[in-house]
């Protein structure tokens, strides 16, 4: 049978590196990568075995990890902590009129 194919690079590069190294012809690559591939292809998908993660009592943690700033302080040192209180504090929550506006300007209904 006679077809035309447009392979993609990454495949025309496989197949000239087979040919090459083969010494084949191109039909007989395609052809026999074709046989390899279809039946893998057309077969059900195998079953693969549930990835199971062992857990481990590490006991009671050495440092407070319900606060990540002051967990990441300790682990990073001080100046993270410091670097990153700046950028937490200084945000200015909107007021109660500039939320209202940005609600209708965006036109968000509430009650």
């Amino acid at each position: 049978m006679r077809t035309t194919l447009t392979l993609d690079n990454d495949v025309t590069v496989q197949l000239e590196r087979l040919q090459r190294s083969r010494n084949a012809s191109l039909k007989e690559i395609v052809n026999e990568a074709l046989r390899r591939g279809l039946p893998d292809m057309s077969a059900p998908p195998t079953k693969r075995k549930a990835f199971r993660t062992r857990t481990f009592n590490m006991g009671t943690p050495l440092i407070n990890l319900d606060n990540v700033a002051e967990a990441l302080a300790y682990l990073e040192g001080e100046g993270f902590k410091r670097s990153c209180s700046t950028l937490i504090f200084s945000f200015t929550p909107p007021t109660p009129k500039q939320t209202s506006t940005r609600r209708a300007a965006s036109g968000w209904m509430g009650s």
